[in-house]
């Protein structure tokens, strides 16, 4: 099989299993009331002075942007990509979306390390 071949296999796997992860998660559950979410996400650029990144996330398709969470520190600047699923109760069709957003630092990244936000659900 081509090295093409088998990355495209690779990446459609992963994105099967993000998305059935969001189906367990919140579709369709018993749950009541608004659940936000922090989502894995991927730096996809830096400008040059290193203080936009923009940041590509996976959310479901009943899921909506709710906003970045950024914590910043001498040695490291740790963000959140939250998302927001209004009716968790209600059922959901599993397709995966994409999304970008735009995150300004206070200062440049570089020499701080970025870290990744836990993925687990936030009640409001």
């Amino acid at each position: 099989m081509a090295p093409c071949a088998v990355v495209a296999a690779m990446r459609t796997a992963v994105v099967l299993s993000v998305a059935c992860l969001f189906a367990a998660a919140g579709c369709g559950s018993a749950e009541r009331g608004p659940s936000t979410s922090s989502v894995p996400w991927q730096l996809e650029r830096a400008s040059r002075d290193g203080r936009v990144l923009t940041l590509r996330y996976e959310r479901g398709a009943c899921d909506r942007f709710e906003r970045t969470r950024v914590q910043e520190g001498e040695r490291a600047a740790t963000i959140g990509v939250l998302v927001t699923n209004a009716h968790p109760e209600r059922a959901c069709i599993m397709v995966l979306v994409v999304g970008r957003t735009r995150v300004r630092l206070r200062a440049p990244l570089r020499p701080r390390r970025l870290l990744h936000d836990p993925v687990t659900t936030v009640r409001p």
